[in-house]
């Protein structure tokens, strides 16, 4: 495939290759779908954390990704709520989705739109040392006789069977037709039998239900094993409630790159706002509040910490009543801008910021982290003030088209002028 461009999800100017850029994880929002009105800037799409600074790398990805903690929160994050997928039934682009992957293949992922994420906010305190640990026990958390991935992949192992995820590799192949429910191909054509049917004696003797079918996707001439979980015995309760698709409003969310050019990124930083409420701010003030939030959670996590179990729940409380006490003097209204809006679910830049405070080893690692962050909500602040609305990156030719753009914008330059002027004349 040729490159080509991208396009800037603020400025809809071209991205060429090698430019430098913020890269986005937007998360849909499951209370304002693409075709609800919605006036906020996270209506549609929500920030899933603060963006990486990176190159375009010509082919809707990108590389050169600046290392630091933004970088470990921004891939650490889909380990809290990301739904593992195997490979579908393209084996090229339906690239699988697992825990723990590589940076590289979570661009992969989001590039061929494979990420989808819970819809509820994850769990953050996880020990990165421990998060292996972690999720094996959420796995073995599962009744006996509904397979998982896991269980199959060991299973398969086991018995000396190979299982891949590379496309045209031989092997042994899983995916998730619905929640508890599997299916097992082998290779890259299912046209070899032979693999798969002695899958069936393993899997039965393993507990589970297990089938040797035609294709259930975009090729059903192929063959595959579908796995599902045995049936009830006399007096067991019904182990797979919970395993049928869920309804809309807990459906999974998709999530979707975007990316904003750097010089409209600093276009943004540069562009000051007054409100009623929030006096003087600039992107200035956002860092030095970002730096100063940091420092308060610090001070108060240390105090909890010398408490006793219901001393702390006061302190907690009165701590809570503090931040919302708008005429409090000295307040730090950077956390007004972490608090979940309208239409915000899941991870969002407040679980970032947790996660930050959670993983980062000194204070010096998290300086970068905390000036990012003031520079992104900042920058959504602004952009929202502009009317904007977070949306994927959409993807462009190879010509940049300059004069095309330039003249566009001029036009816009002087119907902005027009309005102003009618504005002023009241």
């Amino acid at each position: 495939m040729g490159s080509f461009n991208a396009t800037c999800i603020v400025s809809n100017l071209p991205i060429q290759a090698r430019d430098p850029v913020r890269y986005l994880a937007l998360t849909e929002s499951k209370y304002h779908p693409p075709n609800k009105w919605s006036c906020y800037v996270h209506g549609r799409w929500q920030l899933r954390t603060v963006p990486l600074r990176a190159k375009y790398n010509d082919y809707g990805s990108v590389e050169d990704i600046l290392p630091g903690l933004v970088e470990q929160v921004f891939f650490k994050s889909f380990d809290g709520d990301v739904v593992e997928k195997g490979v579908g039934d393209n084996q090229c682009h339906d690239v699988p989705v697992r825990k723990g992957m590589s940076q590289h293949k979570w661009l992969e992922a989001l590039w061929e739109g494979r990420v989808f994420v819970g819809s509820q906010r994850p769990e953050l305190k996880i020990d990165p040392e421990k998060l292996h640990e972690v999720l094996k026990r959420q796995d073995d958390a599962r009744p006996k006789g509904i397979p998982t991935f896991a269980r199959l992949e060991a299973l398969l192992k086991k018995n000396d069977l190979p299982v891949t995820t590379k496309y045209g590799e031989r092997g042994f192949v899983l995916d998730e037709v619905s929640p508890g429910f599997l299916r097992i191909r082998f290779g890259r054509s299912t046209g070899e039998m032979k693999p798969l049917e002695k899958l069936i004696p393993i899997l039965v003797k393993a507990g589970y239900s297990a089938m040797l079918t035609c294709g259930t996707g975009h090729y059903p001439n192929e063959g595959e094993v579908l796995v599902a979980p045995r049936p009830m015995k006399e007096g067991e309760h019904h182990f797979t409630d919970g395993l049928s698709p869920q309804d809309d409003r807990n459906r999974p969310l998709g999530v979707s790159l975007a990316m904003i050019r750097e010089d409209v990124w600093q276009a943004l930083l540069n562009t000051k706002l007054d409100h009623w409420r929030y006096k003087n701010v600039s992107i200035d003030k956002f860092r030095t509040l970002a730096n100063k939030l940091f420092c308060e959670d610090i001070v108060f996590t240390e105090k909890l910490e010398r408490m006793e179990p219901m001393e702390r729940l006061r302190a907690e409380l009165d701590h809570q009543l503090a931040e919302d006490n708008f005429e409090a003097k000295d307040r730090n209204f950077l956390r007004d801008f972490l608090r979940p809006g309208s239409g915000v679910t899941g991870f969002s830049l407040k679980q970032a910021y947790e996660l930050a405070k959670g993983i980062h080893k000194s204070t010096k690692e998290m300086e970068p982290f905390l000036n990012d962050l003031a520079e992104t909500l900042y920058v959504e602040w602004v952009y929202g003030e502009l009317h904007g609305q977070w949306h994927p990156t959409t993807n462009s030719g190879q010509d940049g088209n300059w004069r095309l753009h330039r003249d566009f914008l001029r036009k816009l330059d002087g119907i902005a002028q027009t309005q102003l002027e009618e504005s002023e004349r009241g």
